[in-house]
């Protein structure tokens, strides 16, 4: 829903647009910040959760003696997956203590919104990458093999690149199957 809602200001041309995404994201007053349902607040609960509920899986597993990794794999999981996390710069300015959120969506023009997004989703991909790889190597494989290719066509979005419009399409990256 976010990002279709993102998309459809793309779609206007609105890349430098501050307003939308700050409105949605934020609210009309970052000092109080909306909770909705696709706010940053609640994206970062879920990125919260999401870090708790995969440390907590790594840790049961460390616990196991059949699952159980070697200390530096489990160590650098447990990095992997902390650095998730949102955290707050502790900074303040003009009166504004500098949140995870703020940093993140409030006052930036969309295309550095969709980019923010696309980082957060490259860096959860990283690290689901990665600990396949501890996986498959706890395992006794030595390397993965992918048996399927998937790609999520989706419609080119126009980007702004030092005054010229080019178009991109992206696609998502083969997933291993295990």
């Amino acid at each position: 829903m976010l990002i279709e809602l993102i998309s459809l200001s793309l779609d206007k041309g609105k890349i430098d647009d501050y307003d939308t995404p700050t409105g949605m994201l934020i609210g009309s007053d970052p000092s109080k910040m909306i909770d909705g349902e696709y706010s940053a607040k609640a994206l970062r609960r879920k990125l919260e959760k999401l870090v708790t509920d995969l440390t907590k899986l790594v840790d049961n597993m460390q616990q196991d003696k059949k699952t159980q990794f070697l200390k530096e794999d489990y160590e650098q999981i447990k990095k992997k997956i902390e650095n998730l996390r949102p955290k707050d710069s502790d900074k303040i300015e003009d009166g504004l203590k500098q949140t995870w959120e703020i940093s993140n969506f409030n006052h930036l023009p969309m295309a550095a919104v969709v980019t923010n997004l696309n980082k957060m989703i490259a860096d959860m991909r990283n690290t689901e990458a990665e600990i396949y790889q501890v996986f498959a190597a706890a395992s006794g494989k030595v390397a993965l093999k992918f048996d399927k290719l998937s790609a999520k066509v989706m419609r080119p979005l126009p980007i702004f690149n030092q005054g010229k419009f080019i178009k991109l399409t992206f696609f998502s990256p083969p997933r291993p199957v295990l």
